[in-house]
């Protein structure tokens, strides 16, 4: 796996790498500049978890100029959900929203999956709000994501 990538998108070279905990606050502010929502409690855990959880970072950024622009975050699991295979769950995605449609998502998501594949990953899955984000559904379906064969079970709890 790959510490650095660098893509080149319209002549402005863009580096993917492996995210790093001095990443924290950008990824907390485009988070937040993607959802509404300022989630630094959860992307503070999530950042201790995929750091220090398997001692295989997944998760990437795409930096330009000197700044975070965009990231994928990941789990890792061996054998979750009484499957047998190697899977990844993608948990967060988001780019500057001023530079949405720059092809930042394509190539951290295809770095991403260059190095899940290389860790012998059979498949990756995700959730997308189906009501909500058709951005994002579109973004996957062009990716090559489709609808998969296990239903998400919820329910919801009274306060």
């Amino acid at each position: 796996m790959k510490d650095e990538v660098f893509v080149d998108l319209e002549h402005e070279k863009l580096e993917i790498r492996v995210i790093r905990q001095d990443d924290l606050e950008a990824v907390i502010k485009l988070d937040e500049a993607n959802t509404g929502f300022r989630r630094e409690s959860y992307l503070t855990l999530k950042f201790q978890d995929c750091l220090t959880k398997s001692g295989i970072v997944v998760s990437l950024v795409a930096v330009s100029k000197g700044m975070v622009v965009g990231f994928i975050m990941g789990d890792l699991y061996y054998g979750a959900f009484g499957r047998t295979e190697n899977s990844v769950t993608i948990t967060s995605l988001a780019i500057e929203p001023e530079l949405a449609g720059q092809k930042i998502g394509s190539g951290l998501l295809e770095q991403f999956m260059q190095n899940v594949k290389a860790l012998k990953v059979q498949y990756i899955d995700t959730l997308v709000d189906w009501d909500q984000n058709f951005d994002l559904l579109g973004f996957f379906r062009a990716s090559g994501f489709n609808p998969g064969r296990r239903i998400h079970l919820y329910v919801e709890l009274d306060s």
